[in-house]
């Protein structure tokens, strides 16, 4: 296998000195989940089919659930115009015999396991359980014949800590078929420890020191870890920033108000989602220089959303837009814990933290000095102080310092330092 610090591919920050050529015919096989694992990759996927690999484009059916059952894994692959692999119109039926075997096998071990259900899981049903078999068995076989007909050289996956890429990751590596995953911004605090642990990938892509800390000592091996940078931000940031003024008129967003932007976390995370809207919407109605925008979670179900939109009339509202466009737009960005303020950070926003009734979602940005927070309709004239006096010097001094932690640099350089870490497990001097 090459050195990722071989002259001729890579740089010293790992970002790729490319010889024309070098990737042609490569057989590169990524495998989309959620809509957005096509959307972070994005970048690095074009730069490799430029470079003349061979990148198969493979997904499979959003039966999670919770889903509506709308097949979204491939929608953004069909937007961008791939070609792709769908698992279960390819090989369904070449694996439906024996998965229906195992399926009765495994049936009598679950019929067991849910007589003795803890307490949490007792209004999980017996059915729902087995069509979560089903569909776990389903999958591994469908992976299973997805190697076998693409013969791939290297796997791309957003990251390996999903129900869809963890069978082909494990599959992949039992086939000494190296793996490179990505792994999205911040470590959520309510992430149990040892989880990030890198088992299922020969290389692993980080924002910055903040998770290469947090799978370090979650047992991952550090030769396995690349501190890349965000792709999806490094290209965009100062574009869309640059932007705002158009994009204001793209979203028919008030060109002279302030823009206070709600980042919806899944509402099923949210259960006090509508007193949270209610609150906002009264507070801004009262106030004529401001406009309220929500940006709802693109996988929650539309009639939720309009039974909480009867509240918010004259209040903009947008799904399945491009969040870094909206923030872009915003001058205040509020959020319950998402992973969404840490890009509003990035993007030099004041982030307000919503913990309604001291609850958030994943990641405490108050706690860690980098955001202020409301935790009642009382305490949301916190947004007029920040549109009128800014935020206080210490919260900026700390989001400078978690900004630098959390995205390492953006500098531009980020999908070539990506790019040499596929060349480096590709070594492309040889070709198979």
């Amino acid at each position: 296998m090459m050195s990722a610090q071989n002259a001729k591919t890579t740089a010293a920050d790992g970002s790729a000195v490319i010889e024309p050529g070098c990737l042609a015919g490569r057989r590169i096989l990524f495998f989309a989940g959620l809509v957005h694992h096509y959307q972070r990759l994005a970048p690095l996927l074009c730069r490799l089919d430029e470079l003349g690999a061979n990148v198969i484009y493979a997904t499979t059916q959003n039966v999670n659930f919770g889903c509506d059952f709308k097949g979204d894994f491939e929608v953004p692959l069909v937007q961008a115009g791939k070609r792709y692999i769908f698992l279960p119109e390819h090989f369904e039926a070449e694996v439906a015999n024996d998965l229906v075997l195992d399926y009765r096998r495994a049936e009598r071990t679950i019929a067991e396991a849910v007589r003795s259900t803890p307490q949490w899981s007792i209004r999980l049903s017996v059915a729902a359980v087995r069509l979560r078999t089903m569909i776990g068995l389903e999958h591994d076989r469908l992976v299973r014949k997805l190697l076998d007909h693409v013969e791939p050289e290297l796997v791309l996956v957003l990251h390996e800590y999903n129900c869809w890429a963890r069978p082909l990751c494990a599959q992949a590596i039992a086939r000494d078929i190296p793996v490179l995953s990505f792994i999205e911004g911040v470590p959520y605090e309510t992430l149990p420890q040892g989880m990030l642990n890198g088992q299922l990938s020969s290389r692993i892509c980080l924002w910055g020191q903040a998770h290469y800390r947090r799978m370090v000592a979650d047992g991952a091996e550090p030769a396995k870890l690349a501190i890349i940078g965000a792709m999806h931000l490094d290209i965009v940031r100062n574009t869309y920033l640059a932007e705002a003024k158009q994009l204001r008129a793209q979203f028919d967003l008030s060109p002279k108000k302030k823009i206070i932007l709600l980042l919806m976390p899944r509402l099923c995370y949210l259960d006090a989602a509508d007193q949270i809207i209610r609150a906002l919407t009264d507070f801004v109605r009262e106030r004529r220089g401001y406009q309220f925008v929500i940006k709802w979670h693109s996988h929650d179900r539309v009639e939720e959303i309009d039974r909480l939109c009867t509240c918010v009339n004259g209040t903009k509202h947008f799904q399945s837009e491009n969040t870094l466009q909206l923030i872009a737009c915003a001058d205040v960005v509020l959020c319950s814990g998402t992973m969404a303020g840490t890009e509003a950070l990035a993007f030099g926003k004041p982030v307000i933290e919503i913990n309604w009734q001291g609850r958030n979602v994943n990641i405490n940005y108050s706690a860690r000095g980098i955001a202020q927070e409301v935790c009642s309709p009382q305490d949301l004239p916190l947004i007029d102080e920040i549109i009128t006096n800014g935020r206080p010097k210490p919260i900026i001094e700390a989001v400078e310092k978690f900004v630098a932690d959390t995205f390492s640099t953006l500098d531009g350089r980020s999908v070539d330092r990506a790019v040499g870490q596929v060349l480096s497990l590709l070594n492309p001097c040889t070709k198979s």
